[in-house]
């Protein structure tokens, strides 16, 4: 299965992850990519959005979840399997929770994390505790996943690995460590953009 997810500092083309028009599969609907920063901001927004709407799937089911296809086809995640994640997702009595794909999810979006911490360290230094924070939760689940599964997934793993449903509380709750991260991320960003660094 080819895959272009370990190509982490590659610019490449890409279109608004959301709001994207339906011939994007066609790859029509493409930008220049501005920085590296911003392709990897996108692409930890794609897996921060679909661990939460798959942990969402499991704790309320909706027989019609979100789709997150046109942002990961945009992105050149080219990993269809991500596509049923939220689908997979379940709840046992005791609270825990089976992400599909969870260790790869996490790993992925903790290595576009530290990307756009790098490229943007002056503006992340800022929030030099917080982001230290979230990092540590996101290796702590990466380890409850891992210590679950055995050897890391060089790939997606569709079974069954469940979590504390507090860990996912404390990643996936509005106001949860990766709403912060989006939020940290984002305002760099911003602030690039509006010249404030300069």
């Amino acid at each position: 299965m080819k895959s272009t997810l370990d190509e982490e500092s590659r610019p490449q083309a890409w279109s608004l992850p959301h709001g994207m028009a339906s011939n994007v599969p066609g790859g029509s609907l493409t930008a220049p990519m501005h920085s590296i920063a911003e392709m990897h901001f996108h692409r930890l927004r794609y897996f921060v959005d679909l661990i939460a709407i798959a942990y969402r799937q499991a704790v309320q089911p909706d027989p019609m979840p979100r789709s997150l296809r046109g942002e990961r086809i945009a992105l050149g995640i080219d990993v269809p399997e991500l596509d049923t994640v939220p689908l997979w997702s379940v709840r046992r009595d005791d609270g825990g929770v089976a992400v599909p794909c969870v260790e790869f999810m996490l790993d992925q979006a903790h290595r576009s994390l530290e990307i756009v911490c790098r490229e943007e360290e002056q503006v992340v230094r800022q929030h030099e505790t917080l982001v230290e924070d979230c990092q540590l939760t996101l290796k702590r689940a990466l380890l409850t996943v891992r210590s679950s599964e055995g050897a890391g997934a060089s790939a997606p793993q569709i079974k069954d690995v469940f979590l504390p449903g507090g860990l996912l509380d404390e990643l996936c709750m509005p106001g949860g460590v990766l709403e912060k991260i989006l939020r940290i991320c984002e305002s760099a960003l911003v602030t690039e953009a509006s010249g404030v660094r300069h």
